[in-house]
Formats: C-alpha cells, sequence, structure tokens
C-alpha cells in the first residue's frame, strides 16, 4: 500500500499545481487466461466507507425483516414498530454517493 497524491495543474512541478487528495491506493495486478498483464488501483479508504455502507444497510434490511415477522409483531406494540422504522431510515438516507467521496 503506498500513500499517493493527486494533484490538479499543467504546471511541470506538483508543488505549483494544487493538491486534490493523499489516499491509501493498493496497486495490483493480475495475468489472464490470455497472458495479458492487467493493472489496475484500489483505495482502501473508498473501499472501507463502502463496506462500512453496505453494513448498515444490511443491518437495516434486516432489522425491517424482523419487526415484519409475525413472532415479532406479536410482541411489538405499533407505535413501537414505527419508532424503530424511523430510526433505521434516518442512517440509511444519510449515506450518499457525495458523502462517500469525502
Amino acid at each position: 500500500m503506498e500513500l499517493s497524491t493527486i494533484y490538479q495543474g499543467e504546471r511541470m512541478l506538483a508543488k505549483d499545481n494544487r493538491l486534490l487528495a493523499k489516499s491509501k491506493i493498493n496497486f495490483c495486478s493480475d495475468i489472464d487466461a490470455n497472458g495479458i498483464l492487467n493493472y489496475w488501483a484500489e483505495d482502501e479508504e473508498l473501499k472501507n466507507k463502502i463496506d462500512a455502507r453496505r453494513a448498515l444497510e444490511n443491518y437495516a434490511y434486516d432489522t425491517k425483516r424482523t419487526l415484519e415477522e409475525d413472532k415479532t409483531k406479536a410482541k411489538l406494540r405499533d407505535a413501537e414498530k414505527k419508532k424503530v422504522l424511523d430510526a433505521m431510515i434516518r442512517p440509511s438516507s444519510g449515506c450518499t454517493r457525495t458523502s462517500l467521496r469525502r
């Protein structure tokens, strides 16, 4: 894993251009069945944010599904179920693609 810096600008020296981001990037390579060497990069920070978002969405989905089961419906009042569902809507709507890019 390497620390990569990304600059914007056309000047000869990097220090004279605008720093856009610093990110930890994994550089990977692989040889496919045709013997072609492929390179790609993985941004660790973005990957962690996406994984966290998926975990939150899975948790919200599992909670909603549990609340809809018959044995759970019998144990909770409608007001309690609504309170839990309202709380689950907030976190999942707060994760947008824009917030993942930060």
